[in-house]
């Protein structure tokens, strides 16, 4: 039997909550918005117009909405949205959603919500490839494994179930032949969306704790007893620390949304025909997300103390530089009160116009009562300069302090 499509769907993942979910469904469908006007919302929208969009109310709350063109998209309250269509022709039908996706569907969402959230987005590179999940009917495992070829993907995992089989790859699923009611299809396109956006995440933040472990330990290997180099590493490592705080949250994040997912599953779709396909997906996960987490608190506890190292050595440096201005300056200050001597014992002779000597005075050096008072000068300005050295370096060093406190 010759191998059908029933429909092609594309995903992305940005963690999200009911509320920004109420925010999209008011935007997108009434172009309304606590933040934005009606015109900033309209531009946002250019081809973008829904036909029809209704808000789910579940366990995990939804949208969905269709557009023209026969487009329709699934966005789920923690951020998991899914694109999709009937498919006719595979890459043709791809290549339209990923337009859809990167191009309308994504830059809407973010324009809505990026200036109230921090995020880590592994989908700003237009290259990235989206998770696809393909349903389709009849066909043989060669029409599968030329489906990946397509795309040049691996096969990681078929999985035989009683009705139908399931192909899992890099970014790529096949669900073959399952027969389930449109809510049960619904459910399990969700759920293996949601398992590769995960792993894909995953491998955006071991990919980026392994970039950013390598950076600190670049700062660690350099040289840091140049002042004039210190600035500029020192507010690298506050960059990379402050990253590394971020993507540490992240990570905890991620494992919330992980284990609502699997509470959902065994409350919800016990019965269902992928529950235990998704139960081990979470199982084997599980373990995954630890490794990473502690990956990052590493990393994170790694950029504070290069901080801390940097700091200490700034300060210690810029003593080191305070005690030599302090040293030149005395010594300035003595060479004064000598050259003071020098100068008032020095003789003044005047001549005539024909070169016979008119005057002659002998002008007598170290007057006790002029060095006195002079030295009594030299030594007060010499206190009060060095004192306001003192404040100015005292206040520098306790605000490094309390900035590393901060960061702590």
């Amino acid at each position: 039997m010759h191998m059908r499509y029933k429909s092609i769907h594309l995903g992305a993942w940005y963690p999200g909550s009911m509320v920004q979910l109420k925010e999209f469904y008011s935007a997108l469908g009434f172009k309304r918005s606590s933040i934005f006007g009606k015109k900033e919302l309209t531009t946002w929208m250019k081809s973008m117009q829904p036909q029809a969009i209704d808000y789910i109310p579940d366990a995990i709350n939804s949208v969905q909405a269709t557009f023209q063109g026969g487009t329709a998209c699934d966005v789920s309250e923690d951020g998991l949205m899914i694109v999709s269509s009937s498919c006719t022709d595979l890459k043709k039908d791809h290549n339209r959603l990923n337009a859809f996706l990167n191009t309308r569907f994504i830059p809407f969402w973010r324009n809505l919500f990026v200036s109230r959230m921090s995020r880590i987005d592994i989908f700003d590179d237009q290259k990235v490839f989206h998770p696809m999940v393909l349903v389709v009917e009849g066909g043989t495992d060669g029409d599968m494994e030329a489906v990946f070829a397509q795309f040049d993907f691996l096969v990681y995992k078929k999985l035989p179930l009683e009705r139908g089989e399931v192909w899992i790859g890099d970014n790529l699923v096949i669900a073959h032949d399952l027969e389930l009611s449109d809510h049960d299809m619904q459910e399990a396109v969700r759920y293996l969306m949601f398992a590769r956006l995960y792993e894909m995440h995953v491998r955006g933040l071991f990919s980026m704790q392994k970039e950013l472990w390598n950076k600190v330990e670049s700062i660690r290997h350099k040289r840091l007893d140049r002042s004039k180099d210190l600035p500029q590493v020192r507010d690298e490592a506050l960059v990379i620390q402050d990253q590394a705080g971020l993507l540490k949250s992240r990570s905890w994040q991620m494992q919330q949304f992980l284990d609502w997912r699997e509470n959902y599953i065994r409350a919800h779709l016990p019965d269902h025909i992928l529950s235990k396909v998704f139960q081990n997906f979470f199982l084997s996960l599980e373990s995954t997300q630890k490794y990473l987490h502690e990956l990052w608190e590493m990393t994170a506890n790694y950029a504070d103390e290069t901080v801390r190292s940097i700091s200490l050595i700034y300060s210690q440096v810029q003593q080191r530089e305070l005690g030599t201005l302090q040293k030149l300056f005395l010594i300035s200050a003595v060479a004064s009160v000598i050259s003071l001597g020098t100068l008032a014992g020095s003789n003044m002779l005047t001549y005539r116009p024909d070169g016979t000597l008119e005057t002659y005075a002998i002008i007598k050096a170290w007057d006790l009562g002029a060095f006195a008072a002079y030295g009594l000068a030299v030594f007060v300005v010499s206190v009060v300069i060095y004192y306001l050295f003192y404040l100015i370096f005292s206040r520098f060093q306790k605000a490094l302090k309390l900035t590393a406190k901060e960061k702590k």
